[in-house]
């Protein structure tokens, strides 16, 4: 009886814990919203409209958190400003879900803590060699908010049932930022939603609601992957088959004409992987998924064939696609000698020259994930994320082939090959501060 009071009496202290935080939550955004309003002249009628969405926000993240999780996730697709809406509402959501469950229920092994432990850690090691502190602030508490979020996805993923409202929230997030962003090839909010030139000027990139191309393309991918695998799996996506056979479509083609080739190389690497994966742990050739991806690739062929050879249909001019591509000779030429540096960094500063300092330092980024890594937080920081990626990485693989169940196994095939997609693309771009990474190495 005790023991049963007890916890009764802790229930009842949670809640009350919660009620003050979502309080306190309200009033802290009452007093932000009167400091904007008075300090910016905003019209009363605008501050009010980002004061009820705000608290929509709060009641979803305090009182309907799976709902307020999937918004969070749909919404991974518009990070053009920072901090994204989907960064606010999940630290709203990573607060109250501390206080429900406690860090007692972080169940990891003892290395993956480790390598965490490293990885955060040596955010701090440098501080000697640090230029810019204020940089090297919001460096760093960026980092330290995807670690927040992977523990996040880690604390709510205590059944194996939870994992499709995280894959169907990303999914639809995908496709509304890749729909949004063709509206803009057709003409609708094309100067938000492209880059490098509108569609009509003969040359376009699709980046969607965020800040580069190069990270936009690699998005779409893991939703893809979902998409192949829901047509072997209907315990992934039931939905019909033409529906899922026109979001494979728009999703990879999305991801190519973000005309990156780190993404196209993502996109191969996650595929081949995938199908590799297939053959290996499920011991079938995977008929259905096989034939979806056939038909995809097909149509995007001949999407792309009609792009580059018909100018009657669309008017994408060589002369300035070539012009990208002599751009992009001159850019790699400045990345290797940024990678060069990087190197030569680590024998003279061993313990790195702090968090997002190396720009500042030589005033050109490595636009790679490894490297940056060992110039910024020096050799621990890489053991430390490297450490990280490959034990989750491992453990994924052994799930795949060990698993009996189908969900667990085609999710393991859907994150295992869509993360070596990633680490991949890593040796190209810096992905550290990719949410989408991290979601990965929490579903893993």
């Amino acid at each position: 009886m005790t023991s049963i009071g007890n916890h009764a009496l802790i229930r009842s202290f949670k809640k009350e814990l919660l009620l003050v935080l979502a309080i306190l939550i309200i009033a802290a955004i009452s007093l932000l919203a009167a400091w904007i309003q008075n300090q910016y002249f905003i019209p009363a009628w605008l501050t009010l409209l980002v004061f009820v969405v705000a608290m929509g926000l709060v009641y979803l993240a305090t009182f309907k958190f799976e709902w307020g999780l999937l918004l969070a996730l749909v919404l991974l697709g518009f990070v053009r400003w920072e901090p994204a809406p989907s960064d606010i509402i999940f630290t709203l959501l990573l607060g109250i879900l501390l206080i429900k469950k406690g860090v007692s229920n972080i169940k990891f092994p003892s290395i993956i803590h480790l390598f965490i432990f490293l990885f955060v850690a040596t955010n701090f090691t440098a501080l000697q060699n640090v230029i810019s502190f204020l940089g090297a602030a919001r460096y760093s508490l960026i980092s330290l908010y995807l670690v927040g979020f992977f523990y996040l996805i880690k604390l709510y993923l205590d059944k194996k049932e939870k994992f499709s409202l995280i894959t169907s929230g990303y999914l639809v997030g995908a496709l509304i930022a890749v729909i949004l962003a063709y509206a803009g090839v057709f003409g609708f909010g094309t100067h938000w939603v492209l880059y490098g030139g509108k569609f009509w000027s003969g040359y376009f990139r699709l980046k969607g609601f965020f800040k580069d191309p190069n990270v936009f393309g690699p998005f779409l991918i893991p939703a893809a992957i979902i998409v192949v695998e829901s047509f072997s799996n209907k315990r992934l996506l039931r939905l019909p088959y033409l529906v899922k056979e026109a979001a494979l479509l728009i999703l990879t083609t999305g991801a190519l004409f973000s005309f990156s080739r780190a993404a196209a190389l993502n996109l191969f690497i996650s595929l081949a992987a995938y199908f590799l994966f297939k053959w290996r742990w499920q011991k079938q050739k995977s008929t259905k998924s096989l034939k979806a991806f056939l038909v995809a690739a097909m149509a995007i062929f001949l999407v792309i064939f009609t792009i580059f050879f018909s100018g009657s249909l669309l008017p994408l001019k060589w002369e300035r696609v070539k012009a990208s591509l002599l751009r992009s000779q001159s850019y790699d030429v400045g990345r290797f000698e940024a990678q060069k540096l990087a190197l030569t960094t680590m024998i003279t500063n061993p313990l790195g020259l702090g968090p997002g300092q190396f720009h500042h330092h030589y005033r050109i980024g490595t636009h790679e994930l490894y490297l940056r890594l060992l110039a910024e937080q020096g050799l621990l920081g890489l053991v430390g994320f490297l450490g990280l990626a490959s034990f989750i990485l491992i453990k994924v693989i052994k799930q795949g082939i060990n698993s009996t169940d189908s969900l667990i196994s085609s999710l393991s095939l859907v994150v295992g090959s869509s993360l070596i997609g990633v680490l991949v693309n890593s040796f190209f771009v810096d992905t550290l501060h990719w949410r989408h990474l991290w979601l990965l190495l929490a579903l893993g």
